[in-house]
């Protein structure tokens, strides 16, 4: 029987299963990251956990035909994020900023469709993005209990608003494409 040894030392090992097939392999990547694979039977990777040159770890989970499903990471700063995954394509991520803010982004093909969030002093906003990105329309509702809606242009500028104060009282106003104000009332 051979002694166990200590410390083994290399910079990529490979798991292999009774067959010789490719079951897991860990290493160092030549920009400095670490990184654990995770394959099934059939030789696809099914889990990946990375630490990257900066340090930042994330966990990326896949389905059975080996594609990304689900990720979980944090950032250098700390803030952790999920992501989920349809078809190769980020579809959902929700994280926590540094600061401790909370959001939540919807994407359609990379691009950001709406954000939700609740940010550290204890407003929330919805925002609405057309498929170029750009917003269109804003819900908020202030600290204080003020609700607020904007409604913006295809160039994204705020083209009307409509809000409620601490009092009760509406107010409204409306913009022109240069962001001029219009009209207001009251």
């Amino acid at each position: 029987m051979n002694p166990l040894a200590e410390v083994v030392r290399a910079q990529r090992f490979e798991l292999v299963d009774s067959r010789g097939a490719l079951r897991g392999s860990l290493g160092v990547l030549e920009d400095g990251a670490s990184r654990l694979d995770l394959f099934d039977q059939d030789g696809k990777p099914r889990a990946c956990l990375l630490v990257d040159a900066g340090g930042a770890p994330s966990l990326v989970l896949a389905d059975n035909d080996g594609k990304p499903r689900a990720g979980l990471g944090v950032d250098v700063d700390g803030s952790p994020s999920l992501n989920f995954f349809e078809k190769g394509a980020m579809r959902a991520r929700l994280g926590v900023d540094a600061d401790g803010s909370l959001w939540l982004n919807l994407l359609d093909q990379g691009t950001i469709r709406a954000r939700l969030g609740l940010d550290t002093d204890g407003s929330a906003w919805l925002n609405l993005l057309d498929k170029d990105g750009r917003p269109r329309a804003i819900l908020s509702l202030d600290v204080d209990g003020s609700p607020s809606l904007g409604l913006a242009g295809e160039d994204g500028k705020t083209r009307a608003g409509l809000g409620v104060d601490t009092e009760g009282s509406p107010g409204m106003m409306l913009f022109d494409k240069e962001g001029n104000l219009l009209w207001q009332a009251p």
